[in-house]
């Protein structure tokens, strides 16, 4: 794999169990042993094999996950591409994709 750029922002990242009431997070390892330690950190998520700035209705846990918070939509097909809705109750947040109950993305 080529080198990142600070612009790239991806890591090599595992998930440790971090408190006994079962929480975790992502801490950063040097030396992947498989991609599947391959990982954005906090504050980005993966989107066409790049870890992408959240933005503004999102939150990015980490571990390439987009959230969408509620009153906000995306599609899957552009995740980082927020909408904010005129009626929170349509936008249940979640998923990219996801809408309200009755209503279609």
């Amino acid at each position: 794999r080529e080198r990142p750029t600070p612009s790239d922002k991806w890591t090599t990242s595992l998930e440790v169990n971090s408190g006994s009431d079962g929480s975790s997070r992502w801490i950063q390892v040097q030396g992947a042993s498989s991609s599947d330690f391959c990982a954005c950190v906090r504050g980005t998520f993966l989107f066409e094999e790049r870890c992408k700035a959240c933005t503004e209705g999102a939150n990015c846990p980490g571990s390439n996950q987009l959230e969408v918070l509620p009153g906000y939509f995306s599609t899957r097909e552009a995740p980082g591409e927020l909408f904010h809705c005129n009626a929170i109750g349509h936008c249940p947040g979640g998923e990219p994709g996801t809408c309200a109950e009755g209503r279609d993305p």
